[in-house]
């Protein structure tokens, strides 16, 4: 059971996640139609914060979603440190989660009219990492890549992610290799290095992987 201390912030609101709603008719719950970013807190330290605050930008202009107010991805991070007081996060390891939607209103593909507000959801929750596997290794099955053309954005558009990382869960994988056109992109969670010939490899910074944040830095 969730901690009843359980605090979230949505749209300029500090609540108990129990009573935290958004409309259904929210375009993220209709469409998918939004961003998100996920940081990684120590000890109540957040970790390259100002990467995060630049790819959250990236994706939020990539999909053309204007934030209002006093809302900022600098604005989203020092929320995120309120939550973490909030919520006696401040010891150990924690997630910082933060989504953007492009608002509430009637269901239609064309975007809202300009006086519909974006969605604005953030909350933290207790980090486990995976330490184990840093040990042993974590064994990964592949997967055609059927994402779209912008995995570069951090959309919520995440099905063809949920599809293959459930793939490796049944097959008894921590996770799944994306591959496209004969090429290793990414995993479904992860970016993809690897050793070859004594060299580090991974796939360049383009529209078919997230660049990743411990690679920036």
């Amino acid at each position: 059971m969730r901690d009843p201390k359980d605090i979230v912030y949505v749209n300029g609101s500090f609540l108990p996640r129990a009573e935290a709603r958004v409309s259904v008719e929210d375009r993220g719950f209709v469409f998918g139609d939004g961003v998100y970013e996920v940081l990684r807190a120590i000890n109540g330290k957040l970790f390259a914060t100002r990467f995060h605050n630049q790819r959250l930008e990236r994706s939020l202009d990539g999909v053309r979603i204007a934030l209002e107010g006093d809302h900022s991805p600098a604005r989203f991070v020092e929320i995120g440190k309120q939550l973490l007081k909030e919520n006696d996060l401040l010891q150990g390891q924690a997630a910082l989660y933060m989504q953007v939607t492009r608002g509430a209103t009637t269901r239609a593909h064309n975007f809202p009219p300009p006086d519909v507000a974006p969605t604005v959801y953030i909350s933290v929750a207790r980090f486990a990492p995976y330490a184990d596997l840093a040990e042993s290794g974590a064994p990964a099955i592949t997967q055609p890549d059927l994402r779209w053309g912008r995995c570069d954005l951090k959309t919520l558009n995440l099905l063809p992610n949920v599809l293959a990382s459930h793939t490796a869960k049944e097959r008894g994988a921590f996770e799944a290799m994306l591959i496209r056109e004969g090429v290793v992109t990414e995993g479904t969670k992860t970016n993809f290095f690897g050793v070859v010939d004594g060299s580090l490899r991974t796939h360049p910074c383009d529209s078919h992987i997230l660049p990743g944040i411990t690679r920036s830095v």
